[in-house]
């Protein structure tokens, strides 16, 4: 049978990102063996979602799972010398206008139709279960930036600065044989341009803190919000420039929200409900006392 796949130079070559799946999940890997045509192939396919193929259905074809780790450095010898003995057997006997593709091989009175392929299509398989395999890794573009801990991005951090250290990790993503599913220059922007609206956002929220007080803090992801009397929490949306304030922050009530265009009025508003005087001052007493 002849072998249609090259001869790869890379291990990860074969990794290719699932369209049924989306993200960063692996396509199926397996051997596409067409018994009417004589081939071997390779066949990225997602059988649970798209289903088998009418050669498939038909019996003129069969496909083989490989594992998702499987190095295609070595695949080519592999198949050469292990699979392709087995299958040729098969390609022999095939009889493309039967409704039993592999009958019996001739002279042969012992086993019935099916026996004898049916044990070399098992065989096949386990062989490919067994295929060489290599420690390789398809990641989303976002998930290498991450693992890679990156501290070189800044507010100060140009175009070009993120091109050149994209480049960078393509580089470091081959060297360790990993293929990257997305643009790592368009999330390096990103986490620049989040870095800079964070710290827009940081300075308002100063600005607030010393009209209205309350403690600034930072969630999870990096993002600033100004919390007062441990019970309103204050963010600034900056895509659409606003602010937005909760109510029963860190208790179990149903949060509640309103949104700001103006500043003055959110500094108004919490003035009138915490009873604070202009500049911060109290009318009635600290900022940080619980309302009544």
């Amino acid at each position: 049978m002849r072998i249609l796949f090259q001869h790869y130079s890379a291990p990860e070559a074969l990794l290719k990102p699932n369209p049924a799946a989306g993200g960063s999940q692996q396509a199926p890997i397996h051997l596409q063996v067409d018994f009417r045509e004589g081939t071997i192939d390779i066949l990225h396919r997602d059988t649970e979602f798209f289903g088998t193929s009418m050669e498939v259905w038909r019996g003129d074809q069969r496909l083989f799972r490989l594992p998702d780790n499987v190095d295609a450095t070595r695949l080519h010898e592999f198949v050469e010398q292990r699979i392709e003995p087995l299958l040729r057997q098969l390609a022999a006997a095939f009889s493309p206008e039967e409704e039993m593709k592999f009958p019996a091989p001739p002279g042969s009175l012992e086993q019935r139709p099916g026996e004898w392929s049916g044990g070399i299509l098992l065989q096949t398989q386990r062989l490919c279960d067994q295929a060489p395999v290599a420690d390789v890794a398809l990641l989303e573009a976002s998930q290498w930036v991450e693992q890679a801990g990156l501290e070189a991005v800044d507010h100060m951090s140009t175009d070009l600065d993120l091109q050149h250290l994209a480049e960078e990790l393509e580089e470091m993503a081959r060297t360790e044989h990993v293929v990257l599913e997305g643009d790592i220059f368009g999330c390096l922007k990103d986490q620049r341009d989040s870095i800079r609206e964070n710290s827009s956002a940081r300075g308002l929220l100063r600005y607030i803190q010393s009209q209205v007080g309350g403690e600034l803090l930072t969630s999870r992801r990096g993002v600033p919000h100004l919390v007062l009397n441990h019970y309103y929490s204050i963010c600034w949306f900056g895509k659409g420039r606003f602010f937005r304030t909760f109510t029963g922050y860190l208790t179990s009530d149903n949060q509640q929200y309103m949104d700001f265009k103006d500043t003055d009025d959110l500094i108004g508003h919490f003035r009138n409900v915490l009873e604070i005087g202009p500049q911060g001052t109290d009318g009635a007493g600290d900022a940080n006392v619980a309302p009544s």
